[in-house]
């Protein structure tokens, strides 16, 4: 793993894919593989009646530095460049010093399900979450009929917290219960 900052944002860096910070220019494949995956991304998209999740303003919400956020564009890596093509988005949301806990959110384009790239991603960002932010935990809200994130958050150690209030969220047009779900760190 390759981490650094320049000025073009955070770069993560593994065997087949590369995470950077968003950027302007990152917008027409974001849009594009967003629009070309809604029927695969629909059932797991938070619902909001002041944007189009699938559209431009979704982009710039997600391009927009915030406090206590990372995000990151997942591209495959060709050749070690960042040249390959937008895959998904990976988000770190309310990042905790004090608690040393941030929240995880992802996505996937359905071309490009089931081939190992958010896997590996998730492995990045967890590693550089533990080494250069200090976090000990990350939590992830989940669907509970959304099988392909719980199978991925399993195999990477993420375990299901039987002890917390389920999460209701505005999904597909309707309040939905998400379950929480948390993986302790490896330490450095």
């Amino acid at each position: 793993m390759k981490t650094g900052e320049r000025e073009r944002g955070l770069e993560l860096r593994g065997a087949r894919v590369v995470l950077r910070s968003p950027r302007a220019g990152d917008e027409r494949e974001f849009v594009e593989l967003r629009r070309a995956s809604r029927a695969f991304l629909a059932p797991w998209e938070a619902s909001g009646a002041d944007h189009d999740p699938f559209g431009p303003e979704r982009f710039q919400r997600f391009l927009a530095r915030r406090r206590a956020c990372q995000r990151f564009v997942l591209r495959r890596c060709e050749g070690g460049a960042f040249a390959g093509k937008l895959v998904g988005a990976l988000s770190l949301t309310r990042i905790d010093a004090a608690a040393r806990s941030a929240q995880v959110g992802f996505w996937v384009g359905a071309e490009h399900t089931r081939r190992g790239y958010m896997s590996e991603a998730l492995g990045l960002v967890e590693r550089w979450a533990a080494l250069e932010r200090g976090l000990a935990r990350l939590e992830a809200q989940v669907l509970p009929d959304n099988s392909a994130s719980l199978a991925l958050l399993e195999k990477l150690g993420y375990r299901r917290d039987s002890t917390a209030t389920p999460l209701v969220r505005a999904v597909a047009g309707r309040e939905r219960e998400h379950e929480l779900w948390l993986r302790e760190l490896p330490q450095p």
